[in-house]
């Protein structure tokens, strides 16, 4: 049941402007990273709103929906390099396999490198090799901070990991069962 709540809130994300995430911008604010541990809002307010989101703000209210906390980072709570460590932290995480078939809800990562050309990345299992992820489709820019770059969507799991090259984009999952449902 709690992995359909997921599910059906992360949907109502869908079609979310993905604008890349600039140092020195709000972590905690209601735009992008929605990292506090306030209630989350209603997905149809942030369209009307004309919010934009990142992949982990997916995650980050998806956790306050469910009234879990958002990770803690240091020193900034909900982001990728955040979300990486509270699992490992926790022992949670394991390597990604292309080959195994993972449960539905599980949470697909790759661990922030630096914020110019790697942020890391979050995405969820949804269905058949499909993941619901907010993701960009252009570089990222510094001249431009308020261009829309993405979208939050749905894509084909095989793309999405092998998108920049043969060798794989994602390197670790959460299952659900830990991520969804453990403070």
């Amino acid at each position: 049941m709690v992995t359909h709540i997921a599910i059906s809130y992360a949907k109502g994300l869908l079609g979310l402007p993905y604008k890349w995430y600039r140092k020195g911008e709000s972590i905690t604010g209601d735009d992008k990273l929605y990292a506090s541990n306030e209630p989350a809002p209603d997905p149809s307010k942030l369209h009307e709103e004309k919010k934009s989101i990142v992949c982990t703000g997916v995650c980050n209210l998806i956790r306050r929906r469910l009234n879990l906390p958002v990770p803690p980072g240091t020193p900034f709570p909900g982001t990728t390099d955040a979300w990486f460590t509270y699992f490992q932290q926790n022992n949670w995480l394991e390597p990604f396999d292309i080959h195994i078939s993972y449960p539905i809800g599980t949470l697909l990562l790759r661990n922030f490198s630096n914020i110019e050309n790697d942020q890391g990345h979050v995405a969820i299992l949804i269905e058949n090799q499909k993941i619901i992820h907010a993701y960009a489709e252009k570089e990222y820019n510094e001249s431009q901070p308020d261009e829309i770059v993405g979208i939050c969507g749905i894509s084909d799991l095989l793309y999405s990991h092998y998108y920049y090259d043969n060798v794989g984009y994602y390197t670790h999952i959460c299952r659900p069962a830990r991520w969804l449902y453990k403070n």
